[in-house]
């Protein structure tokens, strides 16, 4: 089986490499358990045949609610052998944005972790067509009056006796449907195809094939998102080892490298800076760890690499994309994005579509130039699609710049969105939520500088009449409803009124070139037991 060829897909690279030498571990938890290539195949054509026992087939569609660990990488893999498609949620979603996803995702079956049920079963009224939840993670009680049907799904994988054969999926049939962290509007759900995936592994590894068999990558990523799930394809076409954290910890980073002899990883948003920012020490350069991706680049990278004993890189993509562009070793520009791979052709547009002179800053539009490399549309949201791809070339939303040697350098972004941390964060469903308090008569969300690179979210707002807004009531109301914790505003402004166009339409970009934080509320000031590392399961620092 040539499982390294131009269409390696995962299913069929991981039965390869256990042929082949399935004693090596290919995933393993941070404090759990590890599982060889060999058993991993084995696992995931359980599930397959689990799924099929259930009346799973191709083409269908299966809700996961998990985190990220071993049996989630299983899941998605087995599903693929079945040429069906795994629809992970984010794992902070709860309340309507929850009920929203697994609604859209038209799913009759969800595998779900036993401590996300609660969360499940608190929207179930509102879920359609959701029939049956397979449990993971342990036992569990369904409640008496439960309208949902549930399976064990530990027992399930154990009582299957044969496995039948698989022929697994083709490079055309969808791998994943993602949710967009929802730039533009509510999130959408992206549909990604195998060659998709396959691409993307080899485009978000390191350059000049640095990645080999004998490296470690550690992974502190979820996997219902893409910087998780092309690095785990990446890592197993080349047949090497991937750590798993649920999330990322600043604290534990540098012994978790060295308990588990990690050799690459890959930095998302702020998290090579919180590394870059802890105190330095004597031993900072002992450690195994050779490569690091970084998105984005620090401004201090040349520091960094001398400090910590590696190289880094950059990469440039997104959801519906996957990976477009990619830098050599040790950039001096933060700003770089590299060049683009040979699947795509890139430009850098005006307001009209007309491309600009090099050098000149303007939105960068995508297409492909291999079928099946790029996402084949939102689900359910066919006008989304033929918006995104106005013109015939997906607008990014992104300003960028070229220069005459062709390489690509990220400016600023041009569509109304905030990113923290590495999550992108819908404006629009910001305002959703603080308009749901209510004081609140308008409400605009827009960016913040951050300390730690990136955006902080804030909000501005308007009171109604004879009311006034308290930003700390305003912040309990939005745990209280639930809102994923990277979400929450960091600063509050209260306004008596919003700057608005002659059509009545909120001017943001006024609010942002008036934004000055130092006057603003501020939840790390304010409420420092929410903000801190710990508070709603955030990232730790």
């Amino acid at each position: 089986m040539n499982h390294q060829g131009p269409a390696a897909l995962l299913p069929q690279v991981v039965a390869g490499h256990a042929g082949e030498h399935g004693e090596r571990v290919f995933v393993q938890e941070v404090g759990g358990g590890a599982q060889t290539y060999a058993e991993t195949h084995d696992r995931a054509t359980r599930w397959a045949m689990a799924f099929r026992s259930l009346g799973v087939k191709a083409g269908d569609r299966v809700s996961r609610f998990t985190p990220t660990c071993v049996e989630s990488v299983n899941i998605w893999i087995g599903l693929g052998w079945l040429r069906a498609t795994d629809v992970p949620v984010n794992t902070e979603f709860r309340g309507s944005i929850l009920a929203a996803t697994l609604e859209n995702a038209q799913a009759e079956l969800l595998v779900c972790h036993v401590r996300w049920i609660p969360a499940v079963l608190d929207v179930a009224d509102r879920l359609s067509r959701l029939k049956t939840i397979i449990t993971v993670g342990g036992p569990f009680e369904p409640p008496p009056a439960a309208t949902l049907t549930f399976v064990d799904g530990q027992a399930l994988v154990d009582g299957v006796d044969e496995i039948e054969p698989l022929d697994g999926p083709r490079p055309h049939d969808l791998a994943m449907v993602v949710y967009t962290s929802g730039t533009v509007g509510v999130a959408k759900a992206a549909m990604l195809t195998w060659q998709m995936y396959a691409n993307g592994a080899d485009h978000v590894s390191p350059p000049d094939d640095l990645l080999t068999k004998d490296d470690a990558l550690y992974l502190p990523y979820p996997l219902f998102h893409i910087a998780g799930t092309f690095w785990t394809h990446g890592i197993a076409r080349a047949g090497a080892r991937v750590v798993l954290r649920e999330t990322f910890s600043t604290s534990s980073f540098w012994r978790e490298i060295r308990e588990y002899g990690c050799t690459v990883t890959h930095f998302l948003g702020a998290t090579a800076n919180f590394v870059y920012r802890q105190e330095p020490a004597p031993d900072d350069a002992d450690n195994p760890l050779r490569i690091a991706s970084m998105v984005p680049l620090l401004k201090n990278l040349e520091d960094f690499e001398r400090r910590f004993g590696l190289r880094a890189y950059s990469v440039y993509g997104m959801t519906e994309l996957g990976v477009v562009s990619r830098t050599e070793l040790s950039p001096r520009d933060p700003a770089a994005c590299g060049r683009p791979f040979p699947e795509f052709e890139l430009r850098i547009v005006d307001a009209l579509d007309r491309e600009v002179p090099v050098g000149q800053v303007g939105e960068l539009v995508v297409r492909p130039t291999v079928p099946w490399t790029t996402f084949t549309g939102y689900f359910g949201a066919p006008e989304a699609t033929v918006r995104a791809w106005r013109n015939l070339w997906f607008h990014t939303g992104d300003g960028f710049r070229r220069d005459a040697d062709g390489e690509y350098y990220f400016v600023d972004r041009v569509r109304d969105s905030i990113r923290r941390r590495g999550e992108n964060i819908s404006s629009t469903e910001v305002e959703a939520y603080v308009l749901r308090y209510e004081p609140v008569l308008e409400c605009a969300a827009i960016p913040a500088p951050s300390e730690w690179s990136e955006d902080e979210v804030k909000v501005c707002v308007v009171a109604k009449p004879g009311q006034a807004v308290d930003p700390r009531g305003l912040l309990d109301f939005l745990v209280g409803e639930q809102m994923p914790r990277f979400m929450l505003p960091r600063f509050v402004e209260v306004l008596a009124e919003m700057p608005k166009t002659p059509t009545g339409k909120i001017q943001k970009h006024t609010l942002r070139a008036n934004t000055d934080t130092r006057r603003d509320w501020d939840r790390d000031v304010e409420m420092p037991t929410l903000s801190r590392p710990g508070a709603r399961r955030p990232p730790s620092r």
